[in-house]
């Protein structure tokens, strides 16, 4: 279960870190995000961005949460 958690950890590292090298001319959902969504102030691409963020985040959560769980033998 440790390992399984480590990987979500990492994964969900990977997605954060890949929003804020988006800033930085990286592609994706960041610089979708900062782009369109802040730099020309269409707020409505910024707040599903990010709100595509969050929801990537927590399916990994939630999966890797499930398979530790399964795989504890506590």
């Amino acid at each position: 279960p440790l390992v399984i958690s480590g990987i979500t950890m990492t994964i969900i590292n990977i997605v954060g870190y890949s929003a804020m090298v988006g800033i930085l001319g990286g592609g994706g959902l960041g610089q979708l995000a900062y782009r369109y969504g802040y730099q020309r102030r269409m707020y409505n691409v910024l707040l599903v961005a990010v709100f595509v963020i969050i929801i990537i985040v927590q399916i990994v959560q939630l999966l890797g949460s499930f398979i530790s769980k399964k795989i504890d033998k506590k």
